[in-house]
């Protein structure tokens, strides 16, 4: 196994590995419908869930949701993220981010396929179909 460590302010944030390692990996740890999305103990500890299909939109992200947040601030948030490291983490400018949560811009697809795959989430939980 050759994984790719991606850190973030010199602390190890990700772990990259190939598809087939990761099918491995799966095969030998649990079942995909065993997997649950947890919440982050604290800043920049998101966990990677292996698969997103059946993601539940957490309690405090459809809170925010309902208050007329915008899907992408209100996961940001639940990941406890700043606008900076979510743009870090999604190859996009702060400024971006800010247009995006703000109403200003809706985003291209791709801008938003980065941001869901940062947040690790579906597409669809940033209001775009899956696929």
């Amino acid at each position: 196994m050759k994984p790719k460590i991606v850190t973030i302010k010199g602390k190890p944030h990700l772990v990259i590995i190939s598809y087939k390692e990761y099918l491995d990996l799966l095969e030998a740890a649990i079942k995909p419908t065993q997997l649950q999305m947890p919440r982050p103990k604290h800043k920049l500890q998101t966990q990677r869930v292996l698969v997103r299909e059946n993601c539940d939109t957490p309690e405090e992200v459809q809170r925010r949701l309902d208050k007329g947040e915008s899907p992408v601030k209100a996961w940001r948030l639940y990941r406890d993220l700043t606008q900076t490291e979510l743009a870090n983490l999604a190859s996009v400018s702060n400024s971006t981010i800010s247009l995006i949560e703000n109403g200003v811009r809706c985003g291209t697809t791709e801008t938003l396929e980065a941001i869901a795959d940062a947040l690790n989430v579906p597409t669809d939980m940033l209001g775009l179909p899956r696929g």
